[in-house]
């Protein structure tokens, strides 16, 4: 439902949203100055508050290699289809819901052993053998959050593969 117009074109947007889509955020930033900082080729998919703009949140971090998948394979419950249905606007199967829980984080470290990620301003580390979390995290619970295997792969060789 619209109830409100664009900042940046002027067209109908959803109700309390600034902008009708991520292309009028993207132009935005960058009429307001904002610099594009996408070392790796990728879309633009974060913006900060400074309208710099990057291919991963947490890409203006200064040891930032490239985004990683992260999956989820926790349990879902009621409220976890509740947040979906709010937020996507339809009841989907719990597997949909999985793939809408996964995060991208911003690979900022790995040995051949280890690899740390960040994510909305906190440090993850994983287990390059089986991509697992390492120790239990501020809201991750171990088991639940895991490296895909595509993100595993990249990080042992070492480079972003499309």
């Amino acid at each position: 439902m619209a109830s409100g117009i664009c900042e940046h074109c002027g067209k109908e947007c959803p109700k309390y949203q600034n902008y009708c889509d991520w292309d009028c955020i993207v132009e935005s930033a960058k009429a307001a100055g904002g610099k594009i900082h996408c070392p790796n080729g990728l879309p633009v998919k974060s913006v900060d508050r400074d309208n710099n703009m990057y291919e991963c949140e947490h890409g203006d971090h200064p040891d930032y290699k490239f985004p990683v998948e992260i999956l989820y394979a926790g349990q879902i419950d009621d409220s976890d289809r509740e947040e979906f249905k709010t937020r996507c606007g339809e009841s989907i199967d719990d597997d949909k819901i999985r793939t809408f829980k996964g995060e991208t984080h911003a690979l900022i470290y790995n040995d051949s052993s280890i690899a740390i990620t960040m994510y909305e301003c906190c440090y993850s580390m994983w287990h390059l053998s089986d991509g697992k979390l390492m120790k239990e995290h501020l809201w991750y619970r171990k088991n639940e959050y895991f490296l895909s295997p595509k993100s595993l792969e990249m990080i042992k060789a070492g480079r972003y593969e499309v």
